[in-house]
């Protein structure tokens, strides 16, 4: 189970049952400045009912109404104006656009869908069932990229696993009929878990690796394999070809400058999902490799995060604002997602080690990178699953899946095939024999990369001096 899953899943589960937890930080009746009405979120699937300062908040699809009352914890901010408001909220980037009406569109009209907390509940796998399909009819963004025949497969497939339910249907039962639908569509934002953990997984982080995990008999548990036999011996590689190793933050970003030439590393297994704690350590760590010529940041195993963090990143890097991405969620806008330079940036080249374990918003993060001239991708397309939107259904399970499409500013999806490198290294991923022995190829290609393109600029800075002085030469003589 991976951190990013963990936080979303317990988040999310914590939500549903009234639990309150940092750092989501808004109570549940707190006013936002809405002004009554039904507030409905444009390709989300989300409401807000406001009465005298009250807000509600709901999951809404045509066939269902959850109510999840401190969704709304999530929002960092509001500006309403009329009938149109846009909603800031925790992970999420720019904003979400609501609209004011007098009452609800969707099922929430017909009152609410008993939940296993209500004293009414009763179990019904296939109401649990037609949620979750219903959900993904509606707001699904990737259905022609990810099968075949499109949304026509989906329809298809769900008629025939419904047939095989029943409203008494196992939980095991529900399972299956999700795998049977979720499976397919690859895509590694789309899973359906509990408070235990995973229970359906589209597509599993570090899935390159499940074969030589399996030949092994040495450790029996698949997490403890990622944590010990791969990501572990990478850190520990990489730290081999620091000057004085690497610093390790408390937000579990490192750090370090390498032994031979004056190039700074930054090395990121997640993109933290907490911006505010992460920015000092972030910060620090730049103030130390201020003075290399070049910065290497390694995002090649990473789970992914906040994308806010993966903008804050970003910004460190850039001298002027500039159009990062597109994102459109399912009847949703176009949303145009600017990067704004920080007080502090760095100008020298940047190389960037990605690989297909670069998953979310270690996407989004090249994704910005890469719109700015001085940044080198490294190494393998990333995972090409960017978006990320957590449901949940009456028998208290949670559910996601991929809700938005993400674009470049010159208009291309990455989905699915993922973001792809200017540089490949020969080897595979951190191959074992690697891990073994202390030696990490893929750094050591970055290096050699960030060498050159020091003595890149150097020489076209002696190029320009030359050029300036032989025009002076030719003006005086």
């Amino acid at each position: 189970m991976t951190i990013s899953f963990i936080i979303t899943i317990i988040t999310f589960l914590l939500l549903s049952r009234g639990v309150a937890c940092q750092p989501l930080r808004r109570q549940a009746q707190d006013d936002l400045g809405l002004s009554d009405g039904i507030w409905t979120f444009r390709g989300y699937g989300y409401a807000l009912s406001v009465k005298t300062g009250t807000v509600t908040a709901f999951e809404e699809t045509d066939i269902s109404c959850i109510a999840n009352p401190l969704l709304l914890m999530a929002i960092t901010g509001v500006e309403a104006k009329d009938d149109v408001a846009n909603v800031t909220a925790y992970r999420f980037v720019p904003y979400f656009v609501l609209d004011r009406t007098d009452s609800f569109q969707a099922a929430c009209a017909n009152g609410l869908t008993p939940v296993v907390s209500d004293t009414d509940y009763t179990r019904d796998a296939l109401v649990d069932f037609d949620v979750l399909d219903q959900t993904f009819v509606e707001n699904f963004a990737h259905f022609d990229s990810r099968l075949m025949d499109g949304m026509s497969e989906w329809v298809m497939k769900t008629s025939e696993v419904r047939a095989n339910l029943t409203s008494n249907s196992t939980d095991q039962e529900l399972v299956s009929a999700f795998e049977s639908l979720l499976v397919p569509l690859d895509d590694y934002h789309t899973w359906v878990g509990n408070d235990k953990g995973p229970l359906v997984w589209s597509h599993e982080f570090l899935w390159e690796f499940q074969e030589e995990f399996e030949k092994q008999t040495a450790i029996g548990d698949w997490e403890t394999y990622q944590q010990d036999m791969i990501i572990t011996p990478w850190r520990e590689n990489a730290a081999g070809y620091m000057k004085d190793g690497l610093n390790i933050a408390p937000s579990g970003l490192a750090w370090g400058r390498t032994n031979e030439s004056n190039i700074g590393y930054l090395f990121l297994t997640t993109i933290p999902s907490d911006m505010f704690a992460f920015a000092p350590d972030f910060e620090a760590a730049l103030s130390a490799l201020d003075d290399t010529d070049t910065i290497v940041i390694d995002i090649r195993v990473n789970q992914g995060g906040s994308d806010e963090t993966a903008l804050l990143i970003t910004s460190h890097f850039a001298s002027e604002p500039f159009l990062a991405f597109t994102k459109q969620a399912v009847g949703g806008d176009v949303v145009e997602v600017y990067v704004e330079p920080s007080e502090k940036v760095y100008n020298g080249p940047v190389i960037m080690i990605i690989s297909q374990s670069s998953y979310s918003a270690a996407e989004t993060l090249p994704l910005a990178m890469m719109q700015l001239p001085q940044t080198t991708l490294l190494g393998r397309n990333t995972g090409g699953s960017y978006s990320e939107l957590p449901k949940t259904l009456p028998n208290g399970w949670a559910f996601s899946f991929f809700a938005e499409v993400y674009l470049s500013p010159d208009g291309v999806d990455y989905d699915q095939v993922g973001i792809p490198p200017e540089i490949s290294p020969e080897a595979e991923l951190l191959p074992l024999s690697e891990r073994e022995t202390g030696v990490d190829s893929w750094l050591e290609l970055a290096l050699k990369t960030a060498e050159d393109s020091t003595t890149s600029d150097a020489a076209k800075a002696h190029d320009w001096s030359l050029l300036c002085f032989t025009s002076f030469i030719y003006l005086v003589v």
